[in-house]
């Protein structure tokens, strides 16, 4: 009789175990598909950010334009619209008024900007 309740406790105890493993593994990959679909998502909307802007230079455009357009974008695609020029400097920004543009920090180094300027794209 002690024989079984260790077993049943044994295979209780395994039965947890694998559930456990089965249910952290699930989240896993349920954290990455989502991560997948934000980022699919996020580039679509970069991409008519990019339509909108067409060639207008960020470094040389007047600020007001930059800013017109930043919230035009953000109000378009639901998002934060941040334009940051080649040297790090944020020139418009959809939630800062160009007034406190120039609080902003330098985004030069930002992981996600540096990794634009080298590869077309950058995330963070």
């Amino acid at each position: 009789m002690r024989s079984s309740w260790k077993l049943v406790a044994s295979l209780s105890a395994l039965v947890a175990l694998v559930i456990g493993v089965v249910g952290i593994q699930a989240q896993r990959d349920l954290a990455l598909r989502e991560a997948r679909v934000q980022r699919v998502d996020l580039e679509a909307r970069v991409d008519l950010a990019r339509m909108e802007l067409g060639d207008l230079s960020l470094e040389n455009a007047p600020a007001a334009e930059l800013d017109r357009r930043a919230r035009a974008i953000a109000e378009t695609s639901g998002t934060r619209v941040t334009l940051i020029a080649r040297d790090g400097r944020v020139v418009a920004d959809s939630a800062v008024p160009s007034t406190r543009l120039s609080q902003l920090d330098d985004h030069g180094q930002r992981a996600e900007v540096v990794a634009a300027l080298r590869e077309g794209r950058g995330y963070a």
